[in-house]
């Protein structure tokens, strides 16, 4: 006999107990009476230890007897299981029996939820589920697990499903499960097999005879099995298994076309996955591709979404999903926004090709072009790209007669309008340089060809203007000033000449500033001649007299710099009207320098200056500080020199100093001034620092590069036409809007503005050629034709005075002509080598049969000589005298 004894001080009572053979005795001493309730509960929670222990160790007998002696631990619960969850857990098909034969309920729920035979399917334990199955579990009870563990509501099928076990499978399809109850994510178990990409078990489930009955319940709110089996990480890696699995769901249920919740076909659904192999299934068997979801998106949203170009050009080849290319969806974006966010190169070339435009604007206000420049990681590729296509040459040899090349300009503007949005966009981008591209150079060229006249006569009141107030100007400034007073009909003429021509000049310049109010609201030259029609309306409309603001002029003496002092005591004060007038002369002609920017044979020249410019501030602003610092030093030096004197004349003089203005005799011969070792030091080190490094670079950084300046130039050239041309467009289209402004004045600069669509032209035809090489450069159709004919990706430049590479493009242009026309020769050499190796490999044939014929014979004749040889031995071996 076996004792063990349980002390429990704490709880006040000791637990005895004696097992020996068949029977077991509890015996429980009370300590306290007031603990009697404690110690019950306590016995109860040993016996149930003992009993999870006993099935733990199979131990049937223990089992039998625990349940015996405390019938109501069957219904106890250890860490939240059951015994029959405990036998379940450690695969004891005879405690499991005894149990349920002693009572327990098998719906009891542990503490995750699960019924009993949700935990056979999850151990595996095919004897116990058959076992429960056999004794009345049901295998539709749902499980029931806590709202914090995350875990969805589910029959044990569909976890035998989840955790692909075919065996559970199969014996629960023999109890006939309700195969349409939904777990908590609202999944039956075909969408459970067909998300998992599970074609084996779809194959088991199908072999119900109910089958059908519960495909149609499945599918009553829309979730359909191939919703299901589109998700669950559906992709091109398994496209191939999933298309399989549609393949099959299709031969017992076709409704393709049945939205879910989101309005989302099965059909869209792939299409936004990519699935090509899927989307060319769909469509074969009928399914509808003009359905939308909620959001108003179609398949050709979903296909751009995905950036897969194999499924939108299988949409396209239905022919019934055109007009979706440009339907937005609810949100204003249409399909070409949803390409450009999935940077897909090939799928916004497809909508390009097939009705879309780049010059189309939706609701959100920015068109297509405008979104690629700034979304598309490859932009620059794919608009070169798309421009190249815009240029087409004829089959013929380059330097044939009727050689012609095709400028379609169709990807720039819209059908029946003329626009340069796509150039507007391009403006002010880092794909600036692309205006450079042949297409884009040889439209401006045209536009600006057929409104030429318009932007000249612009120019030339302008120069008028100019000339005429500069003559104002030297006759009321000059060495002898006019009085205005003794002369007043001439200033009122002068005021109203004035008058007339800043209305001609600045009613123009104001429409087409509001027409393109951000682009030339960020331009100089808006400023520029702002600032000088102001200034000169103010000088001209306030003069009213003389000017005297200068002393009078002694002679030489008394006006040469002293060498005594400082400066002069009576130094000269400039009047503000002065000021403004002398300003005012260096903008307008400064001004008029920006307006001949814009002509094809001075631009680039022009604009070169401006970008010098721009670079020799950064220079300055970068080492303005060592200028201060040696202006400083000279002041302090040389104070007692006229040219020092003052620290803003000696800023200046060493601004001069540091173009190479340097006079010896004026810091060591001139009287006064301070000859030391350290003076020397000082402007030596001037020189060097300053005189020397710093203008040599100054001289290098203007000179570095003269190509890449005149290619720079030339493209700035382009921007300046193409904005004029925008904002000229756009101040076309306001006037259109308006209805005071006189129809045929509309319609004749309508008139000017208008070019076809394409143009042709013929480089070696002398009778044609000369009509297009007036709108369209002959450098420009060089490149060109180099593009066309080589098929380059790269941007060469091609400027008009660019000897080199025009002798290289010319080069290039010859060898690919040359190797064109040589091909067809090298083709007949070709066919020539292929006889002579025919008629040797015939030769060569002939000789090896030969070969082999004598050394057939050779062979023989050997054998003979071997034979007779043979003989011969025998026969002198037989007699010896014969030999």
């Amino acid at each position: 006999m076996v004792m063990t004894q349980l002390h429990y001080e704490n709880e006040g009572y000791v637990e005895d107990t004696e097992t020996g053979g068949d029977s077991e005795i509890l015996r429980v001493e009370n300590r306290d009476s007031h603990s009697f309730q404690g110690s019950s509960k306590l016995a109860r929670q040993g016996t149930a230890s003992r009993l999870v222990t006993a099935i733990q160790k199979g131990n049937t007998e223990d089992v039998q007897n625990i349940l015996d002696q405390a019938p109501e631990c069957i219904s106890s619960s250890d860490g939240g299981l059951s015994p029959l969850h405990l036998s379940c857990h450690a695969k004891q098909l005879d405690i499991l029996v005894l149990l349920i034969e002693r009572g327990a309920k098998m719906t009891l729920p542990d503490n995750q939820g699960n019924s009993v035979l949700h935990t056979a399917v999850r151990e595996k334990w095919y004897d116990g589920m058959r076992e429960l199955l056999r004794r009345g579990a049901s295998p539709d009870e749902m499980s029931h697990p806590p709202e914090n563990n995350g875990d969805d509501k589910e029959t044990p099928l569909h976890t035998a499903v989840k955790m692909f076990d075919y065996t559970s499978i199969k014996l629960l399809m023999e109890y006939r499960p309700n195969m349409s109850i939904r777990d908590g994510s609202n999944n039956t178990v075909f969408h459970i097999a067909a998300s998992k990409n599970n074609l084996k078990i779809l194959q088991e489930l199908v072999e119900d005879e109910d089958f059908e009955k519960y495909i149609e319940l499945a599918e009553s709110d829309g979730y359909t099995i191939f919703h299901a089996a589109l998700s669950g990480g559906a992709g091109a890696h398994n496209e191939p298994s999933v298309l399989k699995l549609i393949r099959f769901i299709y031969r017992y249920h076709n409704n393709l076309d049945q939205p879910n919740v989101f309005g989302e076909t099965p059909l869209i659904k792939a299409c936004r996955l990519g699935l090509s192999k899927i989307v060319n299934f769909f469509l074969n068997n009928g399914a509808n591709p003009r359905q939308v979801t909620h959001t108003g998106e179609s398949v050709i949203h979903a296909a751009c979404s995905s950036g897969c170009a194999k499924t939108l050009n299988h949409l396209l080849s239905t022919k019934l999903v055109g007009d979706l290319i440009t339907s937005p969806d609810r949100n204003g974006s249409p399909p070409f926004h949803y390409a450009v966010d999935s940077s897909s190169l090939e799928c916004c070339k497809t909508l390009l090709e097939n009705g879309e435009h780049l010059t189309a604007v939706y609701k959100n206000g920015k068109s297509n072009c405008a979104l690629a420049i700034e979304r598309l990681p490859f932009a620059m590729e794919f608009l070169k790209a798309l421009f190249d296509s815009g240029i087409m040459l004829s089959d013929k040899s380059v330097h044939h007669q009727n050689f012609k090349v095709t400028f379609d300009y169709s990807v720039l503007m819209c059908s029946g309008k003329f626009q340069c949005s796509v150039i507007s966009e391009l403006v002010g981008t880092p794909l600036e340089p692309l205006i450079k591209h042949p297409l884009l150079d040889s439209f401006l060229n045209i536009r600006w060809y057929h409104i030429r006249k318009l932007y000249y006569t612009n120019v030339l009141w302008f120069f008028i203007y100019l000339l005429f107030h500069t003559c104002f100007i030297m006759i009321t400034f000059g060495p002898e000033p006019k009085d205005w007073e003794a002369d007043h009909t001439s200033l009122v003429l002068y005021k109203t000449f004035h008058a007339i021509f800043i209305i001609l000049i600045a009613v123009p310049g104001c429409l087409l500033l509001f027409a393109n109010f951000k682009k030339y609201l960020l331009q100089l030259e808006t400023y520029t001649r702002v600032t000088f029609l102001l200034i000169s309306a103010t000088i001209v409309f306030l003069v009213s007299g003389k000017i005297e603001d200068y002393v009078e002029r002694g002679d030489e003496n008394e006006t040469a710099p002293s060498t005594e002092g400082k400066c002069d005591e009576d130094e000269t004060t400039l009047s503000t009207a002065r000021m403004l007038a002398s300003m005012s002369v260096v903008l307008g002609w400064a001004e008029l320098m920006m307006l001949l920017g814009r002509f094809p044979t001075l631009g680039s020249y022009v604009l070169m200056f401006s970008k010098v410019g721009k670079s020799i501030i950064k220079f300055l602003l970068a080492f303005v500080s060592i200028l201060i610092g040696f202006s400083l030093g000279f002041h302090i030096i040389y104070q007692k020199l006229n040219v020092f004197g003052d620290y803003k004349i000696s800023f200046v003089k060493t601004l001069t100093m540091m173009t190479g203005g340097l006079l010896y005799k004026e810091f060591v011969d001139t009287k006064g001034s301070p000859v030391g070792v350290y003076c020397l030091i000082f402007l030596s080190m001037f020189l060097f620092m300053v005189t020397i490094i710093m203008s040599n670079l100054l001289i290098g950084l203007a000179v570095n590069d003269i190509p890449e300046l005149k290619r720079q130039g030339k493209i700035r050239r382009l921007v300046k036409q193409a904005s004029y041309l925008i904002a000229f467009e756009k101040l076309l289209s306001i006037t259109g809007n308006i209805r005071v402004f006189p129809k045929k004045l509309y319609s004749f600069l309508q008139s000017q503005y208008c070019a076809e669509s394409s143009l042709s032209v013929f480089p070696n035809n002398e009778f044609r050629k000369h009509r297009y090489f007036q709108t369209v450069p002959a450098a420009v159709i060089k490149e060109a034709i180099a593009l066309g004919t080589c098929g380059s990706k790269e941007d060469f430049p091609m400027d008009d005075d660019a000897d080199i590479v025009d002798q290289l493009k010319s080069f290039r242009i010859r060898y690919f002509s040359d190797y064109k026309n040589q091909k067809s020769e090298f083709s007949d050499i070709s066919k020539i080598c292929l006889s002579i190796q025919k008629q040797l490999d015939t030769m060569r044939n002939a000789t090896d049969s030969q070969i082999s014929r004598l050394s057939a014979q050779l062979d023989k004749q050997s054998q003979n000589y071997q034979n007779v040889l043979n003989h011969i031995t025998q026969k002198s071996i037989l007699n010896p005298s014969d030999i």
